[in-house]
């Protein structure tokens, strides 16, 4: 039913939600508390979080997924367990929720194989493994309940692929290099971190600040690691397979949000380079003029499979929201200068304001009811049968 497919998703988002909240509650410890429920309720109002918390998607659950692997990262249980859910989280989410989760069983492995190599003992590697062999134990057990086992699904997805190729083979090595780049960038373009630039700029400096961290020999944190890891990861997955990438990297948004919090946190705390903070945040204006003039290309919107679905943001919202990060970046240098948060505050507050302004007149004041008409006009032919056309998992 129509209500039987919205109310699990936005239950679904709600736990998200929770999810992330109790990752920043532990990232900022006994940091100031307005400005963590600030971060918290920006994550509440995202207008991009908020369409998808709306329709049945795979992204949807696979957030879910995601957030529930650094949840249980920072929960604080012992370190062997730790790595075992780690494994054993990352693979159900590539086996149970979505294929095109497998960046966050590569991260996971790549963080794993980091921590065995940083303190010269196998314990990381092997729980990971116990973790992974765990997670095949119960896809297994979750598709025999259906008559069905693993062999006979890769089958499945191996058909399909023939069909429908997830890699696409290029005819030549500079169509290779430039088809690998432009999906690259596809992540930073996504809609997402277009409608959240604030999102953006914590993604951009908060890899550069690991890198710089890294060359200078300083202390990483083992959560600032192990999303490196997965964004490194999702990269590459990136470059080799790609989706609709303007709606499904979506799921970059628990890795953006918890950079966020943690660079929030070394900031008011006085630990951020200056030089990482003025640089990343000129490079995330570079970006995010390249996302707009990516996104609001007429071939990008007006190809043949997309023309007439998808509907584009009108330019009064794009300047909305880049006013909003122009103030949190205001906010930013004054901390830098002044040791005072204050504009931190009021640009979070601001783009808060904006993204429920924007949430409110799409989805309330010029909410249109084309799927729900449309499936009532069609009630007695669908009556008792099931819609599988289309995009018929989203109605």
């Amino acid at each position: 039913t129509y209500l039987g497919l919205r109310v699990p998703v936005v239950f679904v988002s709600v736990l998200i939600i929770m999810l992330l909240g109790f990752v920043t509650h532990k990232t900022f410890g006994s940091a100031d508390y307005l400005l963590k429920f600030l971060i918290i309720l920006l994550l509440i109002s995202d207008f991009g979080f908020f369409t998808f918390s709306r329709y049945f998607t795979p992204q949807i659950f696979s957030l879910f997924i995601i957030s529930a692997t650094f949840a249980v990262f920072v929960s604080g249980i012992k370190e062997k367990w730790k790595y075992f859910f780690l494994a054993f989280l990352a693979f159900c989410a590539l086996s149970v929720f979505y294929i095109y989760n497998s960046f966050l069983l590569g991260g996971v492995g790549l963080f794993l194989l980091f921590k065995s190599i940083s303190t010269k003992k196998v314990a990381p590697l092997v729980y990971g493994l116990y973790g992974a062999l765990g997670g095949v134990c119960f896809y297994q057990g979750l598709l025999s309940l259906i008559n069905d086992d693993i062999v006979s699904v890769i089958e499945t997805i191996l058909n399909v692929n023939s069909i429908r190729p997830a890699v696409i083979v290029q005819s030549s090595l500079s169509s290779l290099i430039k088809g690998v780049l432009v999906n690259f960038s596809s992540i930073l373009t996504t809609n997402l971190l277009r409608y959240n630039p604030i999102l953006l700029w914590a993604v951009v400096v908060g890899v550069l600040s690991i890198f710089s961290r890294f060359v200078k020999r300083k202390k990483v944190e083992d959560l600032e690691l192990l999303l490196l890891c997965v964004l490194v990861v999702m990269f590459m997955q990136a470059g080799l397979a790609n989706s609709y990438p303007f709606k499904k990297w979506i799921v970059i948004l628990p890795v953006a949000f918890i950079f966020l919090g943690i660079l929030t946190r070394r900031l008011t705390e006085g630990k951020e380079s200056k030089k990482i903070i003025i640089t990343g945040s000129i490079l995330t204006l570079l970006i995010y003029v390249y996302s707009l003039k990516v996104n609001y290309s007429k071939l990008y919107w007006l190809h043949d499979d997309l023309n007439g679905y998808y509907v584009n943001l009108s330019w009064y919202y794009v300047a909305s929201i880049f006013s909003a990060l122009i103030v949190f970046l205001l906010g930013i240098f004054s901390l830098l200068r002044r040791e005072k948060d204050l504009l931190i505050k009021v640009g979070l507050f601001s783009a808060i304001i904006l993204f429920v302004t924007i949430s409110f007149n799409q989805f309330v004041i010029n909410r249109e009811y084309k799927v729900k008409n449309a499936l009532i006009e069609y009630s007695e032919l669908v009556k008792m049968a099931y819609p599988v056309t289309g995009f018929s998992h989203a109605y």
